[in-house]
C-alpha cells in the first residue's frame, strides 16, 4: 500500500532539529471493507521533553493497494503507481555536509583575488580619507556620513592590527609609487575596481559635500557594471539558487 490522500498534518514549531535525534510513534489505523484501503492517524512524541507533546500529528491518511492487471480478471487502462524521493534539509546539514553539498563551480580563486583587491585598494583610500579631513569637516555632517565615518575608522584600525580577512603584509609595505600603480591596476581591471576606485578618490569630497556619490555610481551606468563584474556576488547567487531547488 502507498499514502494517496492526508487529511491533515500538524508539526509543532518546537519540533527539534539535532540530526540523529530519535522520537516515538504512534499509530492506529482502520482497513476498509474491500481491503483495499487502509485509514491511518499518526502521532510522532519526543521522549526527551518532559510534557509529552506531540511534535507531528497526521489525520486521515489514506494508503490505498496498488493494483495489478490480474485483478478482478480485467486489465485496468490507469494503474495507481508511487514514487518516493528524497531532498537534503539545509536545516540538518553539518559544515562539512553543507560545504560538500554547495560546491561552487567556477571562478573561486578569482573571486578570492578580486575581493582582496578591493579590500586592499578600499583600506587605501579610507586611510587616505581619513587624514585629509579635519575636525571642521566632521562638525555637520549627515547621520549616514557620521556612521560611514565610524565605519572607516573602525576598519582602517582593524587593517592597521593586520585583521582584516583578505590581509597581506605586503600593504603596509608598499611605497608610494607601488601604492598608485596596485590602484590603476585595480581600477582598470573591471566595473568592480573601477567603481571602488572612483569612489574612493572621491571619499574626502563627498564627507565635505562636495560630491553626490550617486553621479560617480550612474555615471555610463558604472553600478550597474559593478554587480554585473561582481564575482563573489555571482558566487552568493549560485547558492541562493541551489537553495531554492531543494
Amino acid at each position: 500500500m502507498v499514502p494517496t490522500f492526508m487529511k491533515s498534518m500538524s508539526i509543532s514549531h518546537s519540533i527539534t532539529r539535532t540530526p540523529g535525534h530519535i522520537f516515538d510513534s504512534y499509530a492506529t489505523a482502520k482497513l476498509s471493507r474491500s481491503g483495499q484501503e487502509l485509514e491511518a492517524t499518526y502521532l510522532v512524541v519526543d521522549a526527551d521533553s518532559p510534557e509529552g507533546k506531540p511534535m507531528i500529528e497526521i489525520d486521515g491518511m489514506i494508503n490505498s493497494a496498488l493494483s495489478t492487471s490480474e485483478e478482478g480478471g480485467l486489465p485496468q487502462k490507469r494503474g495507481l503507481c508511487f514514487s518516493m524521493q528524497y531532498t537534503t534539509c539545509p536545516n540538518l546539514l553539518t559544515s562539512v555536509q553543507y560545504r560538500s553539498e554547495f560546491q561552487l563551480h567556477g571562478k573561486e580563486v578569482q573571486a578570492r583575488e578580486q575581493t582582496r583587491s578591493a579590500e586592499r585598494a578600499a583600506f587605501y583610500f579610507a586611510q587616505s580619507a581619513l587624514a585629509e579631513l579635519s575636525p571642521r569637516d566632521l562638525t555637520s555632517l549627515p547621520n549616514h556620513l557620521s556612521r560611514l565615518y565610524g565605519v572607516l575608522e573602525s576598519k582602517v584600525k582593524q587593517a592597521l592590527d593586520n585583521g582584516l580577512p583578505y590581509q597581506s603584509p605586503d600593504w603596509m609595505s608598499s611605497s608610494d609609487p607601488e601604492e598608485r600603480a596596485f590602484l590603476d591596476a585595480t581600477e582598470s581591471s573591471s566595473a568592480f575596481g573601477e567603481l571602488i576606485c572612483q569612489m574612493g578618490k572621491h571619499l574626502s569630497a563627498i564627507f565635505r559635500g562636495k560630491v553626490d556619490p550617486s553621479t560617480i555610481m550612474l555615471k555610463d551606468s558604472l553600478i550597474e557594471r559593478y554587480y554585473e563584474s561582481n564575482m563573489l556576488l555571482d558566487q552568493a547567487y549560485q547558492k541562493c539558487t541551489q537553495w531554492v531547488k531543494l
